[in-house]
């Protein structure tokens, strides 16, 4: 967003020093082509700054992207981490039970 504003407002200079030049060649035979490029000017900078704007959103779709799928994996790492504790977990209990029911059989 700065450099779109900095674009911007290097934008809004030409079009003001532009327009001087045109209040300055008022009646000369020279203002239908200044001014015809001073709007070329304008416009290849206007399609600049669109250019840039857009670029710089698809970046940071790009890197919204890339941190989501980041945090799949991380997540999906988790999962299995925990899935794999509860089982060790449930195997621990279950082992417990079988020995704690082997020892009421011994008494």
């Amino acid at each position: 967003m700065y450099q779109l504003a900095i674009n911007i407002r290097r934008l809004i200079y030409v079009i003001i020093c532009y327009q001087c030049m045109l209040q300055l060649t008022n009646g000369s035979s020279y203002q239908k082509y200044l001014k015809f490029v001073s709007y070329m000017i304008v416009l290849c900078i206007s399609c600049r700054i669109l250019i840039s704007f857009i670029g710089n959103v698809e970046s940071s779709i790009n890197d919204a992207d890339k941190m989501y799928e980041s945090w799949i994996t991380q997540w999906e790492l988790q999962e299995k981490e925990y899935s794999n504790d509860l089982y060790k977990i449930n195997g621990s209990n279950k082992i417990h039970e079988k020995i704690m029911g082997q020892n009421r059989g011994i008494e």
